[in-house]
């Protein structure tokens, strides 16, 4: 699928060149630690000696952390973490709950301003776009589906895929971003634009056939009912056409009759009425995508009497030559931005300005904006390819292949306060994981984004349209880890309910309920207090209970309903043959309580899995023992209390009365004191503040910036989250987050 090196050309032209676009971005764009502002030292200096540099001091400080020395307390990073201490309550320590108040009064004061300085904010980072934004962008664009596995691998950090993987750009990404443009372009403008229509053909000896059969030189004979098999690849989608050369020995009252299939599926049924001296040709079409795909030759009407006495007997053989497959050929199937690309807008016009005029629109959207520089670039190279003979599809795709090789597609450059069609693409790829479209491009020329109103209102517009579901589909799966269950292993002979079709289920009732949950307006809390979700047919025999009207419809599901008992979260949340309290206690810290803890101590041991250690001791037990270890008991005095309220489902999240021969107990507390019991009871801990808020705003933030938040943004996230109306929205956080400075502006 190479385009004979021009679309390397071109894009070298464009400056795809990898130092050049790494020097593009600077410095401070490519390292995400703000600078160290210069701080009004002497209220800050006062509190720390007064409050803090007992425990925090030069010598041995608490938790690493020297506050006396001149130089510790300029880091924002520190200033973060003080600031989130001294707002969740825990420090500074004080004799009596009044004093402990008016201090952590006093210091919040102090760091505000601190903190919340544009001048010590830090900037969206540069990066990359993702698999799935990339090809959103080209659906939304050309309505292709460009395969997930020609594009570079995606990197996760904080959970996400979009989260500056522009500090591993490399050749090697260089190489592979050239060759995802070349692929793209030639499913835009597929071969049988320019009557360059591929074809290929296979002798029949070279295909496996099932049964016994005879040979006359690469000519099979199939003298029973028998089918050959031959595996192909479609190098483009669209309309193909099979044509088998073939003839029979003909038998009976009727001629012999072959059957084409492809992947498995009937294509055509044909009477070969063809003798042995004069085969013919039969053909047939099918709509193909490209990839990896098989068809199969069938003889289905074999005949045969022996002969007896002086009858000669009757033997019906069919005879298969050859195959040939040819396409894909342009028809009406092709999206309407493939036919104009290869349309000629006047005659009479100079080859620069026609070409200029198919490609003006589809540059832009794909772009976010006018470039007339890198436009009158991409023009020249077609018109060249022109001019050298290359038929106009050809020559359009060698030059969309540049333009989609370009850093000014996949890259998000935040080099400087975002422009109106910088702000758009930002929006759009937060909103929908795509391009901006014709109305968000308008406004953004108009100016309307750069005011508060302006943006309210396209984010409105966009979270009104159905391409907004990119944020269920996209974003949930990365938030809760969701994404893990396509790994999810548990083991077959344990559960054998979970099946291809479950796994599927599972991955789809979060998305569909988050979405509901967003587009019925209803609050953030109740993407935990729910006592419903949206399932379907195999999930409700999961569940044990009735199937809504409608695959994934809201249904009431009282003692499971909302995020934490749905089988995905339960699923992924346990090890191939059991539960585990640890990891489900974890996913609630992390995801729900927004109060993640430390990575574990090394050498921490495992537990020990042998069937007879299973059968013998509850998990509680064998847990309880593991965390006699003081260095493992302060977190999983956190962890299991939270994880044992959910041990009533077991590992791919079924209702359990019992685990194995042990009663299953789900009574627990917190080291506050709280007690927790059972899933009613962690959706009560989960209530008791705005901990689920702050942690859906922190991941929203984390992806429409692409970056992680830091110590440094903890000020910024509880000055917006205070800000928020009580019960808000998803659509409220996500407001939050688009009109927020973090967003609108490139701040150092």
């Amino acid at each position: 699928m190479k385009l004979a090196g021009a679309t390397l050309v071109g894009a070298l032209m464009l400056g795809l060149c990898v130092s050049a676009v790494h020097e593009a971005v600077p410095k401070e764009a490519r390292e995400q630690g703000p600078p160290i502002p210069q701080l009004r030292q002497d209220a800050l200096a006062e509190f720390v000696s007064a409050h803090c540099a007992e425990c925090h001091g030069p010598k041995e400080p608490e938790a690493a952390l020297d506050l006396a020395s001149s130089a510790r307390p300029e880091a924002q990073e520190v200033l973060g973490r003080m600031w989130r201490q001294m707002k969740d309550g825990h420090m500074p320590p004080a004799d009596n709950a009044t004093d402990g108040a008016r201090i952590r009064a006093e210091g919040l004061a102090i760091l505000k301003p601190l903190l919340l300085g544009a001048e010590n904010m830090r900037s969206p980072a540069a990066r990359r776009l993702s698999r799935e934004e990339t090809r959103r962008s080209l659906r939304a664009i050309f309505g292709i589906d460009l395969p997930a596995d020609v594009l570079p691998e995606d990197e996760l950090a904080h959970g996400f895929d979009n989260v500056a993987n522009l500090r591993t750009f490399g050749p090697q990404v260089s190489e592979q971003l050239v060759a995802a443009a070349e692929h793209a372009a030639m499913l835009i403008l597929p071969p049988g634009l320019a009557g360059d229509i591929p074809q290929k053909s296979f002798a029949a000896d070279e295909m496996s056939c099932d049964r016994e059969h005879g040979a006359e030189g690469t000519t099979l004979v199939l003298y029973m009912n028998a089918t050959l098999t031959q595996p192909f690849t479609a190098v483009a989608t669209g309309r193909h056409r099979l044509i088998v050369r073939a003839s029979a020995q003909q038998a009976g009252t009727e001629p012999a009759r072959m059957e084409i299939r492809v992947d498995g599926r009937h294509v055509a049924t044909h009477s070969v009425r063809a003798t042995r001296s004069r085969p013919e040709e039969y053909s047939c079409e099918v709509d193909l995508r490209t990839g990896a795909h098989t068809f199969t030759i069938s003889f289905t009407n074999d005949h045969y009497v022996a002969p007896s006495g002086g009858h000669r007997g009757e033997d019906r053989n069919l005879h298969v030559e050859h195959a040939t497959l040819a396409g894909p050929f342009l028809d009406a199937t092709h999206e309407p931005s493939q036919r104009i690309l290869v349309r000629d807008p006047g005659a009479g016009r100079q080859a620069d300005e026609r070409v200029h005029a198919m490609l003006e629109g589809p540059l832009r959207r794909l772009w976010g904006r006018e470039d007339n520089a890198a436009r009158k670039a991409i023009v020249k190279l077609v018109t060249g390819r022109l001019s050298a003979g290359d038929p106009l599809p050809v020559a359009m795709r060698i030059g969309l292949a540049a333009a989609m090789a370009s850093p000014r597609f996949w890259q998000c450059p935040e080099t400087a306060e975002p422009d109106g069609p910088a702000l758009a693409r930002r929006l759009a790829l937060f909103l929908w994981s795509s391009v901006a479209d014709e109305d968000l491009l308008a406004a953004a020329t108009r100016g309307d984004l750069s005011t508060v109103a302006g943006l309210h209102a396209q984010t409105l517009r966009m979270l009104a349209d159905p391409r907004s579901s990119a944020l269920a589909e996209s974003f949930v799966p990365r938030w809760l880890e969701f994404a893990n269950l396509a790994v999810a292993a548990p083991d077959p002979m344990r559960f054998p309910a979970f099946t291809p079709e479950l796994r599927r289920s599972m991955a789809e009732e979060p998305r569909a309920f988050f979405e509901l949950v967003r587009r019925r307006s209803l609050p953030v809390s109740e993407l935990v207090a729910a006592n419903w979700s949206c399932i379907d047919d195999a999930l409700a025999a999961h569940y044990g209970v009735v199937a809504p009207h409608e695959a994934f419809g809201a249904i009431e599901l009282p003692g499971r309903g909302g995020l934490l008992g749905m089988a995905a979260m339960l699923t992924i949340t346990s090890n191939p043959g059991r539960t585990s309290p640890v990891k489900r206690g974890k996913w609630i810290l992390d995801h729900l309580l927004d109060a993640p803890p430390p990575p574990p101590p090394a050498n921490v041991g495992v537990l020990d899995e042998r069937p007879e250690i299973l059968e013998s001791l509850p998990i509680r037990d064998r847990l309880a023992q593991h965390s006699k270890n003081a260095l493992c008991a302060s977190c999983h005095q956190r962890l299991d209390p939270l994880g044992f309220a959910l041990e009533h489902f077991d590992a791919i999240g079924a209702w359990r009365k019992r685990d194995g021969p042990h009663a299953v107990d789900t009574a627990g507390s917190l080291p506050d004191g709280r007690p927790v019991n059972g899933l009613e009871g962690v959706k009560r801990i989960v209530a008791a503040d705005r901990t689920l808020e702050r942690g859906l705003l922190r991941a929203l933030f984390t992806t429409a910036l692409g970056r992680g938040l830091g110590h440094s943004d903890e000020c910024f996230l509880d000055v917006t989250l205070d800000g928020l109306p009580h019960f808000p929205t998803i659509d409220d956080l996500i407001l939050a987050v688009v009109t927020s400075p973090l967003f609108r502006h490139k701040v150092r």
